[in-house]
């Protein structure tokens, strides 16, 4: 699998791709050398340019981490990603999973997420039906843990035949 929010961990750590320009440009999201997500978020969510900014020097890097992983896969491979890559393949199978508003926002506030953070969060991301729109296949994420596994397991088996257990 190929996660596009660990590639986002990694460009923004020490080191990492992106994390020079962020530290230079929100200097008082650093504590201890290591950029504060959290702290960012409230940022550039609630600021449109602020966020096009990150995303300039972010997805790029995102971009080049997740071809190189994909030029070393050989067969099916997930591709996990927390907002639309139009850049992938038309041809790809589109798997969205899916919940409710409601339980999203419930799901944050268990975070430790203010209203406010979960408000410019949500609005700066495409909507629910934004993502709908763009499925093969919808699978049910409004439950439980366990019951989303059987769904995926369910649906891997139907794209790609059951794997030997």
């Amino acid at each position: 699998m190929v996660d596009a929010d660990r590639l986002g961990h990694e460009v923004l750590a020490p080191g990492g791709d992106a994390c020079a320009h962020v530290t230079a440009r929100w200097p008082q999201v650093v504590v201890g050398g290591v950029i504060d997500r959290r702290s960012l978020g409230r940022i550039v969510f609630g600021d449109p340019a602020a966020l096009a900014e990150l995303e300039s020097v972010t997805h790029p890097a995102i971009r080049r981490r997740m071809v190189a992983e994909l030029a070393a896969v050989d067969g099916p491979v997930v591709v996990e990603v927390p907002i639309p890559a139009q850049w992938l393949p038309a041809t790809w199978t589109r798997v969205v999973v899916d919940a409710p508003d409601e339980v999203r926002v419930a799901r944050l506030r268990g975070r430790g997420m203010a209203d406010d953070e979960i408000d410019d969060r949500m609005a700066a991301q495409p909507s629910r039906g934004e993502w709908l729109a763009l499925a093969d296949h919808v699978v049910d994420n409004g439950g439980d843990v366990h019951v989303l596994d059987e769904r995926v397991s369910r649906l891997v088996d139907e794209l790609f035949g059951p794997e030997p257990r």
